[in-house]
């Protein structure tokens, strides 16, 4: 389970940006893109200025996820309140300038969504805002009258929408790009004091003023989540990634990198362990010197997962091998006589489709959402008893091409029992722990 620990570095290190639940397939490259001057942050706290060690930086976001509902990212320096240019508007009868303005509560976002397409390389975000508010000082004037005073606009259930492009750039860093966003709220509630005679006026231009203010602040909104997206998200990716060839996805790069581990560590061919089994009669079977050939032949056979979805971190795949090869030899102890052989087994192909998911809230255990394994055809050739040998082979032939969707089934639920009862006996956190220092040392050498 380190490859889980390793994910959830990425994916603390590259925080940065947020949404709420969408159809991804509205939001495009060719979508409308908002866009906005450079913001200043200047007036940002000192806090914020200090940049954190990495392994600080993480365990600084841990302990913000262990919170039932975490708004925003620690870390992230997002002017709140930002300051906003003054603007005017002209409407029915009166004309309105906004000045002193400012938004409030655009660092107490949520996010409700990271979906990513790792064979095409995108990623689609979503996050909300429960409120944000606009306050500053208006002066609405006609012909024939004048008011000013303080207002205060608050748009409620912000949500936000966007896509990036991920790229292999020339030094081999995975960057975003290409990132298109679009905002929208749900309801909007306006105050303005000292309305006097422009009361009854303000009441039937309301709506205009509150889609002209939206409108008004709406690129200066895009401006920041497009920012803290690729400024924050690159930067953090810099420090993270392995160099990466631009012409090979990095996808099929890590099966790769997969297929080699598996040699490496001998498991192809992979040795079938000794079993001995009594039957009811008394007959002793045994099985010895098995082995199966072809398990680094395995690839990768669908879109991989890695999603945030509400609170958890999921990740799914589906791989395939090759044919199987393997043999192995048998033996019958019937006390009076033993006889023994060798069956050699081809198997077309191997399948697995896993699933798990694991909360932000390292404190809770991951849990295996998905585990199915499907075996090819399987063709059995026996030697070693004579005449007997074809006996056998239709005998393991019918039991295990006629049976084994039936056998496969009825072992995914006890596996399944047996994976999580391992899987709640991990401590996610302390994984973590103990990864930190391999990824400053990563950090140092990049």
């Amino acid at each position: 389970m380190k490859w889980l620990s390793v994910f959830f570095l990425v994916f603390l290190c590259a925080s940065g940006t947020e949404i709420e639940p969408g159809d991804p397939e509205d939001i495009g490259p060719d979508a409308p893109q908002g866009t906005a001057p450079p913001t200043q942050t200047s007036d940002l706290p000192e806090e914020t200025k200090i940049e954190l060690s990495l392994d600080a930086r993480i365990r600084q976001l841990l302990e913000h996820y262990k919170q039932d509902d975490p708004l925003g990212i620690p870390g992230v320096p997002i002017p709140d309140p930002m300051p906003i240019p003054d603007f005017e508007g002209d409407f029915p009868a009166a004309k309105i300038k906004f000045s002193e303005a400012e938004l409030q509560q655009l660092s107490q976002f949520r996010i409700n969504y990271v979906r990513t397409d790792l064979k095409d390389l995108k990623v689609w975000i979503g996050m909300t805002f429960d409120t944000l508010q606009v306050v500053g000082r208006y002066r609405m004037s006609s012909w024939f009258s004048t008011s000013s005073g303080d207002f205060n606009v608050t748009l409620i259930r912000v949500h936000a929408e966007g896509f990036a492009g991920l790229v292999v750039d020339s030094e081999g860093l995975m960057q975003a790009t290409n990132i298109t966003f679009d905002v929208g709220f749900k309801d909007i509630t306006m105050k303005f004091e000292n309305l006097g005679f422009f009361g009854s006026l303000f009441q039937g231009i309301i709506n205009s003023v509150g889609t002209f203010i939206f409108d008004s602040i709406k690129p200066l909104i895009l401006g920041q989540i497009n920012d803290q997206v690729q400024t924050n998200v690159n930067s953090q990716m810099k420090k993270l990634n392995h160099i990466l060839p631009d012409s090979v996805a990095p996808l099929d790069m890590a099966m790769a990198m997969g297929r080699a581990e598996i040699q490496e560590n001998g498991m192809d061919p992979f040795e079938i362990p000794e079993y001995t089994s009594i039957l009811g009669t008394g007959v002793v079977v045994k099985i010895f010197n098995g082995t199966m050939h072809g398990l680094s032949t395995i690839h990768r056979t669908g879109d991989v997962i890695f999603n945030y979805e509400n609170g958890s971190l999921v990740v799914g795949a589906q791989a395939a091998t090759q044919r199987l090869k393997g043999h192995f030899n048998w033996q019958l102890d019937f006390k009076v006589f033993a006889p023994r052989g060798k069956i050699s087994l081809q198997i077309d192909h191997l399948d697995v489709k896993i699933g798990l998911s694991q909360p932000v809230n390292v404190q809770k255990k991951p849990r295996l959402e998905v585990l199915q394994v499907n075996l090819g055809n399987i063709q059995a050739r026996s030697t070693g008893t004579g005449s007997v040998d074809y006996l056998i082979e239709f005998a393991v032939n019918f039991l295990l091409n006629g049976f084994r969707s039936v056998v496969l089934r009825t072992m995914e639920k006890p596996v399944t029992f047996i994976i999580q009862k391992e899987l709640d006996k991990i401590d996610v956190e302390a994984m973590i722990e103990e990864q930190l220092p391999k990824l400053s040392e990563l950090k140092n050498d990049l």
